[in-house]
């Protein structure tokens, strides 16, 4: 499943671009206008100029929506606008959280510990 996940991200032309910029910036927080600016001045010319770019913040808004299962997985979370507030205050974050170690494959589930009741003798002292 990684490996699915790694040509996911590969193929995406801003994930694999979110993953770089995330990598150097380890959290980011701003309006999605100017992180459309931010990944246009961190990109090279001609993929800012490819059409699979994103020409305005609100494709970039989107786009970020539907990668963000796949950012997740890699260890960047994807905070969204609060639609609630005014739109110069709708800011985005990204952030790098926990990165998915190569000998898990990525894709391992986390595993709820529950506490063993008083009433059962625990094998561990």
């Amino acid at each position: 499943m990684f490996t699915q996940l790694k040509t996911a991200i590969d193929l995406d032309l801003i994930a694999g671009l979110i993953v770089r910029f995330v990598e150097t910036h380890v959290e980011w927080s701003g309006l999605p206008a100017e992180l459309l600016e931010a990944l246009k001045s961190f990109a090279d010319e001609s993929l800012v100029r490819s059409r699979d770019f994103p020409k305005d913040p609100r494709s970039l808004g989107g786009r970020l929506a539907r990668i963000a299962p796949n950012l997740r997985a890699r260890g960047i979370e994807y905070i969204p606008p609060d639609r609630t507030l005014r739109t110069e205050n709708r800011a985005i974050v990204l952030k790098v959280t926990e990165k998915p170690s190569a000998s898990t494959g990525g894709d391992q589930q986390l595993i709820k510990s529950s506490p063993i009741p008083a009433d059962i003798d625990s094998p561990f002292p």
